[in-house]
């Protein structure tokens, strides 16, 4: 399952009438079956919520390509850069009209950015190690590789610092790494159950962080012969140790995680469906809050209304959609299927 993270587009971009403006609302990130090279971008109007399919080939022309498993996307002097994952590289389009600028290549295995100052900061599983490469946005080069944990995955801006989730990629990790911005090295190492993903801040300014736990299968059946559970760990951003820890299941493994706009109710979702826990819950609830109608993928939670986003994957070579539900009552409210590509994942409103 994949969650979301959400990235403001208020830049100021140089307009021009004759080109499409993907200004005035959210972008839908598909990520496009592997080694297909099909991953594309939508644009969610917030006026209507209609959707505007294929913006990066609207702006490039047909024959344009994107690249191959598009995972997370950021915004930074006016210019989106997203991260294809398969491809290697990070695409730098113009915020406003998507259109191409450049690529910035030699990456391996990135997952997901973010944005700290004047710096952007990629994970990515690397080789022997997992990494965080530190890019300048401006001149769209790399400025620093910092070795982490095994499969470097979800990453966090916050307290000045930057967290990010050692998943274990293709084995097993259980740390979360923080950086310090000024120096740009680890400062500190976290321990945490299995699998640590992905992050959320709550009211309170705790960061929670969902763990997947391992699964861990034989090479020549893929059969499951041993996992770990899934759990919730509460970090202290300020003495930055677990002082909390929800098991959620024995068998089922959530890979990402949201929250609510006041803070007050963490989100995550796995195969039966997105679960809402309140964030001074004793337990993990026993039931989700949306019940899985066949095909969830992920989901993200609106910023502003709270309203949950939940992405339908049908199959890799067809189209999703999108579900969107009252975060009150947990009714499904509208589907979006016009426009969306393959595998819709991520939005960033």
């Amino acid at each position: 399952m994949i969650s979301s993270v959400f990235v403001a587009c208020n830049d100021d971009d140089d307009n021009d009438s004759t080109k499409p403006s993907y200004k005035d609302g959210a972008i839908i990130l598909n990520e496009g079956a592997w080694g297909k090279s099909n991953a594309s971008v939508s644009f969610l109007s917030k006026q209507n919520k209609n959707v505007s399919g294929n913006i990066f080939k609207t702006a490039n022309g047909n024959d344009a390509v994107l690249g191959d498993v598009l995972m997370d996307m950021t915004v930074a002097n006016n210019e989106a850069f997203l991260v294809l994952n398969a491809s290697n590289h990070v695409s730098v389009v113009n915020r406003e009209t998507f259109e191409w600028v450049t690529n910035i290549e030699n990456l391996n295995n990135p997952r997901f950015i973010a944005k700290h100052n004047d710096h952007l900061y990629v994970t990515q599983w690397g080789g022997a190690t997992g990494e965080v490469v530190v890019i300048n946005p401006v001149g769209h080069e790399i400025v620093k590789t910092i070795k982490t944990g095994l499969g470097t995955e979800g990453i966090l801006v916050h307290n000045d610092l930057i967290w990010v989730a050692n998943s274990g990629g293709y084995s097993t990790d259980n740390t979360v790494s923080v950086i310090d911005p000024g120096t740009n090295s680890v400062v500190s190492t976290i321990q945490t159950p299995d699998g640590p993903k992905h992050f959320a801040v709550d009211k309170e300014d705790y960061i929670w962080v969902v763990c997947y736990g391992s699964t861990i299968y034989d090479n020549a059946t893929w059969e499951l012969i041993e996992e770990t559970p899934s759990y919730l760990a509460k970090i202290s951003g300020v003495s930055k140790e677990i002082v909390r820890e929800i098991k959620i299941s024995d068998q089922n493994h959530p890979s990402h995680i949201g929250i609510s706009p006041d803070g007050e109710t963490i989100y995550t979702a796995d195969s039966r469906g997105v679960f809402a826990m309140p964030i001074n819950a004793e337990a993990f609830p026993e039931a989700p809050f949306i019940a899985n109608s066949g095909n969830f993928y992920g989901f993200s939670v609106h910023p502003d209304n709270g309203e949950l986003y939940v992405f339908v994957v049908p199959a890799w070579d067809k189209s999703g959609s999108i579900e969107i539900y009252n975060p009150t009552n947990g009714v499904l409210t509208q589907t979006l299927s016009d426009g969306l590509g393959i595998g819709p994942s991520r939005i960033v409103f």
